[in-house]
């Protein structure tokens, strides 16, 4: 009992080392956790975890992140700098909507955020809970998780009657927000050839849990660690990525329409980083990011600040110091990982 306590703190602790690596691009920190990291996350270790070797760099996440902004229609190819400020968006917002569930989980007295919590959180938006029903519950392609958010979805399915109409209807009533992202990404694919269209088919389904369109414990882990190591459920994290899912497909969204106003061919950061704002465009929960926020102007009718800077030079500049900062740090060992030598591997894992 005692070596597999001592087992479990040395993966809590390598985890946590993980996060704080991650920390250095996604531009978070504990500070904004509400729940205690280092007590640890109650998430269920995968037989043989410590043995996998861990990725030196974070660089699926920002694969699995261009994959996603490709699949809801950007290009093939996003802008690099358009990818990390995503990334930087997601994830904090992430951390946001589990700084929620984690507060409702302790008014309940309940230790880590379950299903409940979540249900909570997706019925704030009654369109997006029809999408999550309709893809983890009703949907035949999607591999089911063995849960027990499916166990409380199958007994509502079977006892209320209501909500057995709910998850046949086709949509929700005043559902225009997926009817034009809908019509909007049909505009995007009329220019795509057949090269591009195959390699959409192969990325469409991909997410950080799911590299290769497959759910992968193990890139679960990954991805359980850059939002923090959150006290969850068993397999919540599986969930948690189709809201992250969703906020990507909806920031690309609001890009793209910003994209079309400029008559632009090809997205930059600059319409990512209007599309991004304050506002939660999901559940519609305040916001308080030093990087995203956007600062109240001192001049309301130039939008510049006294230094003559408008707030998107401001979010520019810090992001792209971010990133080069990352580029630097972790580029390089990426690039001799691909030959991989195991005597300059284990000289990186000591740096």
């Amino acid at each position: 009992m005692r070596r597999k306590r001592k087992d479990y703190r040395k993966i809590m602790k390598s985890r946590i080392d993980e996060f704080h690596k991650s920390c250095e691009f996604t531009n978070v920190s504990e500070n904004q956790l509400n729940w205690p990291i280092r007590r640890g996350a109650r998430i269920k270790l995968v037989s043989g975890i410590d043995e996998i070797p861990v990725i030196p760099n974070p660089c699926h996440l920002l694969d699995s992140v261009s994959s996603m902004m490709f699949s809801y229609g950007d290009s093939p190819n996003p802008d690099p700098l358009a990818v990390h400020l995503v990334l930087t968006s997601t994830i904090e917002h992430i951390i946001k909507y589990c700084n929620t569930m984690w507060r409702w989980a302790k008014r309940s007295n309940r230790s880590i955020i379950t299903h409940v919590d979540l249900l909570n959180l997706l019925n704030k938006n009654k369109s997006r809970f029809h999408r999550f029903v309709k893809y983890y519950f009703c949907g035949e392609t999607h591999q089911k998780i063995n849960s027990s958010m499916m166990t409380t979805l199958q007994k509502q399915y079977e006892q209320n009657e209501q909500f057995r109409t709910f998850c046949d209807s086709p949509k929700v009533e005043n559902d225009e927000n997926f009817q034009n992202i809908s019509e909007r990404f049909n505009k995007s694919v009329s220019s795509w050839n057949d090269d591009i269209l195959y390699d959409w088919q192969q990325k469409r389904t991909q997410s950080f849990c799911c590299p290769d369109s497959n759910i992968s414990s193990f890139y679960a882990y990954k991805f359980h660690e850059a939002i923090g190591l959150p006290p969850l459920e068993i397999d919540l994290i599986y969930y948690i990525d189709f809201i992250a899912r969703e906020y990507i497909m909806e920031i690309v969204h609001k890009a793209l329409l910003i994209g079309d106003s400029r008559n632009i061919s090809k997205l930059t950061c600059d319409e990512y980083m209007d599309s991004v704002g304050s506002n939660d465009i999901l559940f519609n929960i305040p916001s308080n990011f030093p990087l995203l926020s956007r600062k109240r102007k001192t001049s309301s009718s130039s939008g510049e600040d006294e230094n003559g800077k408008t707030e998107n030079d401001e979010m520019y500049r810090v992001l792209e110091e971010i990133h080069a900062d990352w580029y630097n740090k972790h580029h390089a060992p990426v690039i001799i990982r691909q030959s991989f030598d195991p005597a300059v591997w284990f000289k990186m894992r000591r740096r």
